[in-house]
């Protein structure tokens, strides 16, 4: 765990902590948006317009990732309610970013009269590789930690990390929340063993993302790497859900992530299936 990448020491200001999730986010998004650019380049679309988009799905990103996040874990805000504001400290979910970025580009898509679909495909690859980054920020920042387990690629968190340039301190999230559930006493230096999921998360973005570039070049109708990501992403969230420590409430069961999953996995499964079974391929050659 290391939320603080470094100490950037200014004169006049003082010292300024540079965040790991916060780096990694922009990391990600650079990445992403490097990727967008050159695919959209090679379509014959003008990058100018993959610019616009990205700042259409960072705002709308994080606002529906940030809401959701509140919506699932809006009592571990009771009591310190600006801290809603401080993304940069790790909280947010991927289907409400997702939703609400979708809404915003499809507006402003529409409105230029630019098909959607197709830049659909072309955002979607870049997503998935940003995601690969964002969840080694959120290991790094200790947040969305796995459940207790005993196996050989266990984490521990420390008590406390420092949180900025003046030595103060916070408890990791792990900790504190063994803590709270009784499950360590307040003299233990660190809590127990957990599963690092944000790393398996991020293993199964770069996963989803290698498949989604072999699979390019193969689409037959604008839409289907969107459907596709839309298919693997959910089945495999679905599973590494169970290595999380839950922390919202159930639904049936399931966790709320997990039950955005199955709908998001039956409705991108099926126009999937029906877009490659439709003919004729309406794709050109040379955008494969």
């Amino acid at each position: 765990m290391r939320p603080v990448l470094f100490i950037l020491p200014l004169p006049l200001v003082g010292p300024i902590a540079i965040k790991s999730y916060g780096v990694m986010l922009v990391l990600g998004f650079m990445c992403a948006l490097f990727l967008a650019v050159r695919r959209a380049r090679k379509e014959g679309i003008n990058p100018d317009i993959v610019w616009d988009i990205w700042m259409y799905a960072l705002l709308g990103g994080i606002i529906g990732s940030r809401a959701m996040y509140l919506f699932e874990n809006y009592q571990s805000f009771s009591g310190r309610w600006l801290d809603i504001f401080k993304i940069w400290e790790g909280g947010l979910s991927f289907y409400g970013g997702f939703t609400l970025a979708t809404i915003s580009i499809s507006i402003m898509l529409r409105i230029r009269r630019i098909r959607v679909l197709k830049m659909f495909d072309i955002i979607a690859v870049g997503l998935i590789l940003g995601m690969a980054f964002g969840k080694v920020g959120c290991f790094m920042n200790g947040c969305c930690f796995g459940r207790p387990t005993d196996g050989p690629i266990a984490v521990t968190y420390p008590a406390g990390s420092p949180i900025d340039g003046y030595g103060h301190m916070r408890p990791s999230y792990a900790y504190q929340w063994h803590l709270d559930a009784g499950l360590i006493s307040s003299e233990a230096s660190r809590s127990l063993p957990v599963h690092p999921v944000q790393l398996y998360e991020s293993v199964n973005a770069l996963v989803i993302f290698a498949i989604l570039m072999l699979f390019y070049p193969h689409r037959r109708r604008y839409g289907e790497v969107t459907c596709l990501l839309g298919t693997l992403y959910p089945a495999t969230r679905f599973i590494l859900e169970f290595f999380r420590q839950k922390q919202a409430e159930y639904v049936f069961g399931l966790t709320p992530a997990q039950t955005y999953s199955l709908i998001a996995f039956v409705v991108f499964a099926t126009l999937f299936v029906i877009s490659r079974r439709s003919q004729p391929t309406v794709v050109p050659r040379d955008e494969g």
